[in-house]
């Protein structure tokens, strides 16, 4: 099972509720390896960013700073999910 978290900033609430939620969840199956079946979109420097190399993300993959929210549906964001 791979699980997207998709936050442009990482401060948003709702993806950072269910990424620990689901985190928490595979991690009792899966134990430390839980973190190489998530991976991330977001901003380069976002709370996001840290939190996916803190947790050992599998991949993470940038946005475009300058791609306003409305917009990124054309970047990474809409197409890695």
């Amino acid at each position: 099972t791979l699980f997207i978290v998709s936050s442009k900033s990482g401060g948003t609430l709702e993806p950072n509720i269910l990424k620990a939620y689901f985190f928490d969840q595979a991690k009792k199956v899966l134990g430390d390896k839980v973190g190489s079946h998530f991976i991330t979109v977001t901003d380069p420097g976002s709370h996001m960013e840290d939190v996916a190399k803190k947790d050992g993300f599998w991949k993470i993959f940038y946005g475009e700073k300058q791609i306003g929210g409305r917009y990124s549906v054309l970047s990474d964001f809409g197409l890695v999910p």
